[in-house]
């Protein structure tokens, strides 16, 4: 198993990813290449073989754009070896702190970055359009 920069040839396995990870809000490949674009070195897959079991999208700034893995693949500490690839990205660029917004209702990625040192900054009221979110951030420096 590894972590290795996302290269375009994923995006299919990626798709796949997003779709079985989330009922709203999934991405397309238009948004997929936008955040392509943005995150440079950023956007990472995991991978076992020639099949990718999690992604990680992180922008230069230190806010994580999304985390998934696939179901079978869950609580196998994946997302926390993605997690942990963006940590090391952020600090290599600079930035003092990671953020993030996750829906209300998702209580195990709530749960997954509390585990991680990740606080409830505030509530930013329907972010998700049907629904409220929550701020977290994580101190890298103190």
């Amino acid at each position: 198993m590894k972590i290795r920069k996302f290269e375009w040839k994923d995006i299919k396995q990626v798709l796949e990813i997003e779709n079985e990870s989330f009922d709203k809000d999934r991405w397309d490949e238009i948004e997929f290449l936008k955040y392509y674009e943005e995150a440079g070195n950023g956007f990472i897959v995991c991978e076992e073989g020639a099949r990718i079991i999690g992604y990680g999208i992180i922008n230069n700034e230190g806010y994580i754009r999304s985390i998934a893995v696939r179901k079978d693949w869950r609580k196998k500490r994946i997302g926390k070896m993605i997690l942990n690839e963006m940590e090391r990205i952020a600090k290599e660029n600079k930035n003092d702190i990671l953020s993030l917004h996750v829906r209300v209702s998702n209580q195990d990625a709530i749960e997954f970055y509390h585990k991680n040192g990740f606080k409830d900054i505030m509530i930013l009221p329907k972010v998700y359009h049907y629904e409220d979110g929550i701020y977290m951030e994580k101190r890298l420096k103190e």
